[in-house]
Protein backbone atom coordinates (compact mmCIF):
# COMPACT_ATOMS: atom_id res chain seq x y z
CA UNK A 1 0.00 0.00 0.00
CA UNK A 2 1.29 3.52 -0.57
CA UNK A 3 1.16 6.54 1.32
CA UNK A 4 -2.46 7.62 3.28
CA UNK A 5 -4.70 9.88 0.94
CA UNK A 6 -7.68 9.64 2.80
CA UNK A 7 -10.64 8.05 2.69
CA UNK A 8 -11.52 7.25 -1.16
CA UNK A 9 -15.38 8.20 -0.54
CA UNK A 10 -14.97 11.25 1.04
CA UNK A 11 -12.12 12.16 -1.91
CA UNK A 12 -14.50 11.37 -4.87
CA UNK A 13 -16.89 13.48 -3.15
CA UNK A 14 -15.17 16.58 -2.72
CA UNK A 15 -14.26 16.31 -6.52
CA UNK A 16 -17.67 15.25 -8.14
CA UNK A 17 -19.33 17.69 -5.13
CA UNK A 18 -22.41 18.28 -7.09
CA UNK A 19 -25.20 16.61 -5.00
CA UNK A 20 -27.35 15.42 -7.88
CA UNK A 21 -24.00 13.84 -9.41
CA UNK A 22 -23.31 9.88 -9.57
CA UNK A 23 -20.57 9.86 -7.92
CA UNK A 24 -21.46 11.83 -5.42
CA UNK A 25 -25.00 9.84 -4.68
CA UNK A 26 -22.47 6.51 -4.86
CA UNK A 27 -20.54 7.93 -2.35
CA UNK A 28 -23.20 8.82 0.37
CA UNK A 29 -25.52 5.59 -0.21
CA UNK A 30 -21.73 3.99 0.89
CA UNK A 31 -21.58 6.35 4.12
CA UNK A 32 -25.16 5.48 4.73
CA UNK A 33 -24.28 1.98 4.76
CA UNK A 34 -21.60 2.18 7.44
CA UNK A 35 -23.63 3.85 9.65
CA UNK A 36 -26.35 0.77 9.33
CA UNK A 37 -23.09 -1.06 9.98
CA UNK A 38 -22.14 0.30 12.89
CA UNK A 39 -25.66 -0.01 14.16
CA UNK A 40 -26.55 -3.55 13.53
CA UNK A 41 -22.40 -5.04 14.66
CA UNK A 42 -22.28 -2.37 17.82
CA UNK A 43 -26.27 -2.90 18.64
CA UNK A 44 -26.38 0.28 19.06
CA UNK A 45 -29.54 3.28 18.09
CA UNK A 46 -29.55 5.47 15.09
CA UNK A 47 -28.38 8.53 17.18
CA UNK A 48 -24.91 6.78 18.79
CA UNK A 49 -24.12 5.16 15.59
CA UNK A 50 -23.96 8.36 13.27
CA UNK A 51 -21.91 10.19 16.17
CA UNK A 52 -19.46 6.78 15.98
CA UNK A 53 -19.36 7.82 12.13
CA UNK A 54 -18.82 11.30 12.45
CA UNK A 55 -16.19 10.64 15.05
CA UNK A 56 -14.85 8.02 12.06
CA UNK A 57 -14.74 10.58 9.26
CA UNK A 58 -12.87 13.66 11.48
CA UNK A 59 -10.12 10.28 12.69
CA UNK A 60 -9.62 9.45 9.09
CA UNK A 61 -9.25 13.46 8.04
CA UNK A 62 -7.22 14.11 10.73
CA UNK A 63 -5.02 11.52 10.09
CA UNK A 64 -4.52 12.50 6.48
CA UNK A 65 -4.47 16.52 6.69
CA UNK A 66 -2.33 16.33 9.56
CA UNK A 67 -0.32 13.19 9.25
CA UNK A 68 -1.47 12.63 12.79
CA UNK A 69 -0.60 8.70 13.14
CA UNK A 70 -1.84 8.92 16.24
CA UNK A 71 -5.49 10.90 15.77
CA UNK A 72 -7.41 7.83 16.87
CA UNK A 73 -6.29 7.43 19.93
CA UNK A 74 -6.70 11.14 20.69
CA UNK A 75 -11.00 10.05 20.11
CA UNK A 76 -10.55 7.33 23.15
CA UNK A 77 -11.78 9.66 25.68
CA UNK A 78 -14.53 10.94 23.81
CA UNK A 79 -15.75 7.60 23.25
CA UNK A 80 -15.48 6.55 27.50
CA UNK A 81 -18.03 9.50 27.77
CA UNK A 82 -20.22 8.57 24.45
CA UNK A 83 -20.63 4.55 26.41
CA UNK A 84 -19.97 5.63 29.93
CA UNK A 85 -16.65 3.30 30.04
Amino acid sequence: MGKFKGCYFINASVEFGHPDSKINQVCARYKRQIIEMIKIYAQLDEATACQLSILKEGVITTAYTQQDKEASKKVIPILEQLFKL
